[in-house]
């Protein structure tokens, strides 16, 4: 394990930043920086405390801080490093390795600039008095354009290489068919735009912007806000194509509002961007309510090592979808959302999720309605791979939601190395879990786990057990001594819920299912888990005897899966021949089928709102599955796991 300290002495006040250290054969000073005065490197080849070298390559450097994040874990052996322990393998920036199927794509170029008139601004070469109409008369400073109010077809370029100290709040809004554009011109790198005191670009209550192709580091506030103003129209039509954020204050990304007041915005679309080492989180579009934000898209992004509230979420709106999208290294959640109606979170992947807070992969959180999480893939979090939780009954005060989270779809999802893999809390009732797959490796950790503790009316901290829930299909192994299945306490007895059709393996003698029993107490959120009314659970050590004490599984198998390659999940989706079964073991048996029912459908259409979501591709409904997590034809016969 790498220590750090500056100039061998003074510890390092923050674990956030840009500096990767690939794997070496030999002793030797390797590192990483995007900035040109200086260079920092660590000697990764030797054991030992190992220290920080700071080296100025141009002028004077004062230092204020040192940020820096780890991308893989390794062991000294000889004159190598050990990588056997790396879920990594040892790989250093995860967004450029070229087996990624997802998130950022390096290549990916923006939609072409259409503007009536375009304004140019160069750093090196361009003076304010001049009109800004050509390269060759651009402006120079931010300020220019910040005096400005801009009209609908304008667009504002910046010279690509530039590098500017300071913000941007511009004025104005475009139209539906003639959107405001902030981009760049020329060849080279993205502009940047670094150490702004504030945000880095504001686009405050500012209607049909299309901002692409810059870079954002330093600011003391958000590296881009998009914030509304309260009791003002709901601003609309706001695209984000390109950008890379990195080391700023609140967060790379925020589109929303001011804390608890205001709506959101109204259509929004982020598309491949990266947004890592920030104070809280990646990318966050939210409002204060489940009527704020609405129609969001964020596709082909990328977030990691965000310190706070996530790597990519939803929160307080209606009507979003995440897809392919990339988040690891953050501190709580890596792709979520929380209080919120109608949000799909489809083929992504999270992974290495990291305390001090949540450190989990996905999670559909307290007061989500009709969302659906599908074909995602999550691993190595330090938290619950996939999280699915209400947090009690009734309105969560002031803020005027529901804390229960009911009528929600998990599909086709695989988690591994996590703890536990699926986890099921308080009250996320009338939900479905159907065709995953959970793997638990470790005599601490557990494949899937339904829990909660009795009501506390009086807090917010709710309490209840998952109710009314199904369970059809999945795969739920443990290995090395982990648990299987864990149902605590209500959600076995009276909770409603119906498990069928999954196939249960352990890889050493032990129950197959823990049944009852209460492992939390009245007052668990409080940090008292050693109530006197909690009770052991009822073991079950075969899945016959589990069937006939209790009514489920009547379909259900213990059998092992017999995968071809298994239980080697890498920072990448899983490749095709892990989970297939292994040559000449017998076919997996078929589950049972899995039905969407109209009810079910209708029930569940009741909490949400048609306001366009279908223009922007947001599905109002989730449509029957007709392929598995690799995309292959599910066929006629339904599968018992994600596929294959």
């Amino acid at each position: 394990m790498l220590t750090y300290a500056l100039d061998g002495d003074r510890p390092l006040a923050s674990d956030r930043g840009r500096v990767p250290v690939p794997a070496t054969a030999k002793p030797e000073w390797i590192g990483a920086t995007p900035h040109k005065e200086w260079r920092i490197e660590v000697h990764a080849g030797e054991s030992g405390v190992h220290s920080l070298k700071l080296t100025a390559l141009a002028g004077e450097i004062a230092v204020d801080r040192i940020a820096l994040t780890l991308y893989f874990g390794g062991k000294p052996k000889g004159d190598t490093i050990d990588h056997t322990g790396d879920p990594g393998g040892g790989r250093a920036e995860f967004p450029d390795h070229p087996d990624r199927p997802d998130g950022y794509r390096p290549g990916w170029i923006s939609p072409p600039v259409r503007a009536t008139r375009s304004f140019h601004v160069d750093d090196r070469a361009g003076r304010d008095t001049a009109d800004g109409l050509t390269p060759a008369t651009a402006w120079k400073t931010l300020a220019k354009v910040n005096t400005r109010t801009w009209k609908p077809g304008d667009a504002i370029l910046l010279r690509r290489g530039g590098e500017w100290k300071g913000g941007l709040a511009p004025k104005g809004s475009g139209t539906p068919e003639a959107p405001i554009t902030l981009g760049a011109y020329g060849e080279g790198p993205r502009p940047a735009l670094r150490g702004a005191t504030g945000d880095g670009i504001a686009i405050n209550d500012l209607s049909w912007w299309t901002i692409q192709d810059l870079e954002i580091s330093g600011a003391s506030g958000s590296g881009l806000a998009a914030h509304t103003v309260f009791g003002r129209p709901q601003p609309k039509g706001l695209k984000v194509f390109n950008v890379l954020a990195w080391d700023n204050g609140p967060a790379g990304i925020e589109i929303g509002c001011e804390y608890e007041k205001g709506n959101g915005w109204d259509g929004v679309l982020v598309e491949n961007c990266v947004s890592w080492a920030h104070d809280s989180d990646g990318i966050v579009v939210h409002g204060a309510d489940q009527n704020g934000c609405r129609n969001t898209v964020i596709r082909y992004c990328t977030a990691w090592s965000n310190l706070h509230a996530g790597g990519i979420w939803i929160f307080a709106g209606q009507n979003g979808l995440i897809e392919n999208c990339l988040a690891y290294n953050n501190a709580c959640i890596n792709i979520w959302a929380w209080n919120a109606r109608n949000i799909t979170i489809r083929r992504c992947e999270a992974f290495r999720g990291r305390t001090p807070r949540d450190a989990g992969g996905f999670d559909i959180d307290w007061g989500c309605q009709g969302c659906t999480l599908e074909y995602c893939y999550s691993h190595h979090n330090e938290g619950v791979g996939i999280l699915l939780m209400g947090g009690g009954d009734g309105d969560y005060g002031y803020r005027n939601f529901p804390l229960y989270t009911r009528h929600n779809l998990c599909r086709f999802c695989v988690t591994e190395n996590d703890n536990p893999g699926l986890g099921l809390t308080e009250t996320w009732q009338f939900g479905i879990v159907h065709n995953c797959l959970a793997i638990a490796d470790g005599k601490d950790r557990t494949a899937i786990d339904l829990s909660g503790w009795p009501l506390m009316k009086e807090t917010m901290q709710g309490g209840g057990w998952p109710e009314d829930s199904l369970f059809l299909n999945n795969i739920f192994v443990g290995l090395h001594g982990a648990t299987v299945c864990a149902v605590d306490d209500h959600a076995a007895t009276d909770g409603r819920n119906r498990f069928d059709g999954n196939l249960y393996w352990r890889d050493t003698p032990g129950a197959l299912v823990l049944w009852g029993g209460r492992k939390n107490g009245n007052k668990w959120w409080e940090g008292n888990d050693k109530s006197t009314d909690l009770a052991p659970a009822m073991p079950y050590d075969s899945l016959d005897a589990f069937r006939r004490a209790t009514g489920h599984e009547t379909h259900g198998v213990n059998t092992d899966p017999a995968f071809a390659n298994p239980y080697r999940g890498e920072y990448v989706r899983l490749p095709l021949d892990s989970y297939g079964p292994k040559p000449g073991a017998p076919v997996r048996p078929t589950g049972v089928p899995v039905v969407l029912s109209p009810e079910w459908l209708a029930a569940r259409a009741k909490f949400l709102a048609d306001t366009g979501a279908e223009a922007y591709g947001i599905p109002m409904s989730p449509a029957p599955a007709t392929e598995d997590f690799w995309g292959h034809s599910l066929g006629t016969s339904p599968p018992i796991g994600p596929g294959l």
